[in-house]
């Protein structure tokens, strides 16, 4: 973990093509795997967690994210400060476009606690931006246990296996997650696409 402050360039997309992509990912990608994730969830019980995409990589093989124009437009600020060489963003020359993560608002309703899970790969780093934070919010990865502070951010490697426990908090926790390049793709040079496989979302 790493606990650092407080939270230009231009979204990229904006099309009907890069809607329906955002929209599939939301229906076909995430509404599943909440329900997987939630722990103890009733038969029929609403997700325990949902979340706001800005932006979501593309499928393996392909080397560009979309930004989401309906979900940009009621954050722009925020798209536009992540949208940068060095957070979601990826220099131009290499021919990559995005990082392979997202960028989404996440709710974790109060009671909600996430399973263990891990993220496909070790080529990217997870942030967590507490914007409403109750009592009793708790991250779990490889064995230790933070909490997240509003108006701060959090950074984790979430290759290794995580878990989020909301069990004993009053009210719904809500954070801004983005997915930033590894420090270690610039060690390995990652003018060359090769040092930065992309593998997809």
């Amino acid at each position: 973990f790493v606990s650092v402050g407080g939270a230009g360039g231009s979204s990229t997309g904006g099309s009907s093509e890069n809607a329906r992509y955002i929209a599939r990912r939301e229906l076909g990608g995430f509404l599943p795997n909440a329900r997987q994730l939630c722990a103890e969830r009733a038969a029929g019980a609403e997700q325990c967690w949902q979340e706001l995409i800005l932006y979501a990589a593309g499928e393996a093989g392909e080397n560009a994210g979309v930004w989401s124009e309906g979900a940009c437009a009621l954050a722009p600020q925020t798209c536009a400060l992540l949208n940068h060489r060095d957070l979601v963003g990826m220099p131009r020359k290499t021919g990559h476009r995005g990082v392979p993560g997202k960028a989404s608002f996440i709710r974790l309703r109060a009671g909600g606690r996430i399973m263990a899970h891990t993220g496909p790969h070790d080529m990217r780093l997870t942030a967590h931006l507490g914007l409403v934070i109750p009592d009793g919010a708790t991250i779990e990865v490889a064995g230790e246990r933070r909490s997240w502070a509003e108006g701060k951010v959090l950074v984790l490697d979430d290759s290794y296996v995580h878990s989020v426990d909301c069990a004993a908090c009053a009210t719904d926790r809500y954070i801004l997650l983005f997915h930033v390049w590894h420090p270690a793709v610039r060690q390995l040079g990652w003018e060359d696409e090769k040092a930065a496989p992309w593998g997809g979302g």
